[in-house]
């Protein structure tokens, strides 16, 4: 079972409450140490039209205002013994998130899915996106609305023939079970499952038999059945109560659509994001899912996975 031990929760603004409340939650039940970070911005955008002498002086003392801030949140907490530490960084949040997690090994990042966003941000992505693309560690993105976590939902992608692929997927649902054993839950995994002879029936001028089309079709079926069943094996003595589902269907659509349906509070999934053009790092289908999800959602990363971000000097 799954377990964290140095998790980082990102706080900027009062809306980041909840993430660090379930950052919090999980840091007892887990025995973790915890670090709550702010990053302030390097330099305003009206920096160069200001003095500098009387803009250092001013940030020194916000860096400081928030740092106190910070301390006096992680006081309570610390009085009952966790291990919580406070910092204020400066630069890129993502880039700076990433670059602690490599220093400090962090095993869970917690950011609020209303992440605050500048420049940066506008044009490479939020915050939580730019986290789900390059960090290393697993990533749970909270809705700032979000008080439990009653419905949890696994979603794999089994494949018998691809080993990492797999590895992720077991990796998915033992920290699924995890979060649902720590909040009581019950707890959900779906496949959505496509079958590519329908590319075939869609175009009637192909000459093609639909009879073996449907045929192949259904063999694309049951061998997904027999690998989503034969992955969920060892999890059903785990958690007998396992509720599974097997839907037709791209997972961009039907996993919103079912967590909508059931009420789902957090979507545990991974992310295994492409690359383009020259390397250039696209998006993930968590990442296309999380403005669909009405839901906090939980991503990992395959075993292998190697950040572009590297560390540099602390500020």
């Amino acid at each position: 079972m799954q377990r964290f031990a140095n998790i980082l929760c990102l706080y900027s603004k009062k809306e980041d409450q909840a993430a660090w409340e379930h950052a919090l939650h999980l840091g007892k039940h887990n025995r973790a140490r915890l670090t709550i970070m702010d990053v302030l911005d390097r330099h305003p955008r009206d920096y160069v039209m200001t003095d500098a002498g009387a803009w250092q002086s001013m940030h020194q003392m916000t860096k400081a205002r928030c740092l106190a801030y910070l301390q006096k949140m992680i006081a309570p907490a610390k009085r009952q013994g966790l291990k919580v530490a406070a910092s204020v960084k400066e630069g890129i949040p993502s880039v700076v998130l990433i670059q602690e997690v490599l220093r400090q090994r962090h095993d869970l990042v917690v950011v609020s899915a209303a992440a605050r966003k500048g420049i940066e941000e506008l044009i490479f992505g939020s915050i939580p996106s730019q986290l789900m693309r390059k960090c290393p560690c697993p990533v749970w993105v909270i809705k700032s609305t979000q008080k439990a976590f009653a419905r949890i939902m696994a979603a794999v992608d089994p494949d018998p023939k691809n080993r990492t692929k797999n590895k992720l997927n077991r990796k998915i649902l033992d920290a699924a079970v995890a979060m649902a054993s720590w909040e009581q839950s019950s707890l959900h995994v779906v496949h959505a499952w496509s079958s590519l002879p329908q590319m075939y029936l869609s175009h009637g001028h192909m000459s093609v038999d639909q009879k073996d089309i449907l045929q192949l079709s259904h063999s694309i079926q049951l061998s997904q059945q027999q690998a989503f069943h034969a992955l969920l094996a060892p999890y059903y003595r785990i958690w007998p109560r396992l509720k599974i589902h097997f839907i037709k269907g791209e997972p961009e659509g039907v996993i919103p659509r079912l967590a909508g349906r059931l009420k789902i509070d957090l979507v545990v999934m991974g992310t295994v994001v492409r690359t383009g053009v020259a390397g250039f790092i696209m998006g993930s289908t968590a990442e296309e899912l999380l403005p669909r999800l009405n839901c906090s959602l939980l991503t990992l990363k395959p075993d292998g996975f190697r950040t572009p971000i590297h560390t540099s000097r602390s500020h």
